[in-house]
């Protein structure tokens, strides 16, 4: 299983590279994989943790972090 991916790491790749928000997808060679995010505020924050918690993570893994439920011929759908 996969070992997270600090938000401290998430922070420093957005202040080296003078980013508000930053969102990271880890995926090891055993599929399993996680999702990281961070924003400078709560704003961005938010917006960060929802498009990589409640968008990009359920769309490519299960419920267990695995990287089950990609598929490259599928699209991404909005879900309105």
């Amino acid at each position: 299983m996969s070992k997270k991916i600090k938000i401290s790491d998430a922070k420093k790749i957005a202040v080296d590279n003078d980013y508000d928000m930053v969102i990271i997808i880890g995926i090891n060679n055993d599929s399993s994989g996680h999702v990281t995010t961070y924003g400078k505020n709560k704003g961005f924050c938010d917006i960060a943790g929802h498009i990589g918690q409640k968008k990009i993570a359920p769309f490519i893994f299960d419920n267990d972090g695995v990287l089950s439920k990609f598929n490259y011929d599928g699209e991404i759908k909005n879900n309105n």
